[in-house]
């Protein structure tokens, strides 16, 4: 059985499996992200270039009062906070590629200008592209923006300690 880190192995031994038996061998997601970072090129335009990057409501991972109605009010109030703090702004909605809905969130985001949304877009592409990023989640993109802007080679001792803490 392969395996994403050392707290993973801890799980599936106490689920039944022989500790022998498996393998730690990392995300290939983040490994991407670690050689994707030396190749992105300096931005040039003069907006301010923001990604929120959103909440899976329906990923089931993990216990959550998070609603729709919390997380819609998040983003309405996002977006009137970003268009009132700096008029020159390109927002991207960054949605879960397979966990949310494309149409639910067009329509909230239908009133609003220089808003765009994203499902299927490479999530390393678009954090190459964003100066800011703003997610209200450690999910896997939130990990691979701080890969690409802040961790260098510790990265994995890093997130074992992470899932030792807070998985």
């Amino acid at each position: 059985m392969f395996t994403e880190n050392s707290p993973s192995v801890d799980f599936l031994v106490n689920s039944g499996l022989k500790r022998e038996n498996i393998r730690v061998v990392g995300n290939p997601v983040f490994d991407n992200a670690f050689e994707k970072r030396d190749q992105i090129l300096p931005k040039d335009d003069k907006k301010l270039n923001i990604l929120f990057i959103t909440v899976n409501l329906t990923s089931g991972q993990g216990k959550s009062d998070f609603s729709r109605s919390r997380r819609n009010q998040m983003i309405k109030e996002t977006i009137s906070s970003l268009n009132q703090f700096h008029k020159e702004i390109s927002l991207v909605i960054k949605i879960h590629p397979t966990g949310e809905n494309y149409t639910e969130y067009s329509q909230l985001l239908e009133k609003f200008e220089n808003v765009h949304l994203s499902q299927k877009d490479d999530i390393i592409d678009l954090i190459s592209k964003s100066d800011v990023i703003i997610t209200p989640v450690t999910s896997t993109a939130a990990i691979i923006a701080l890969i690409i802007y802040l961790m260098d080679q510790t990265f994995s001792n890093i997130m074992d300690v992470f899932y030792s803490l807070f998985a």
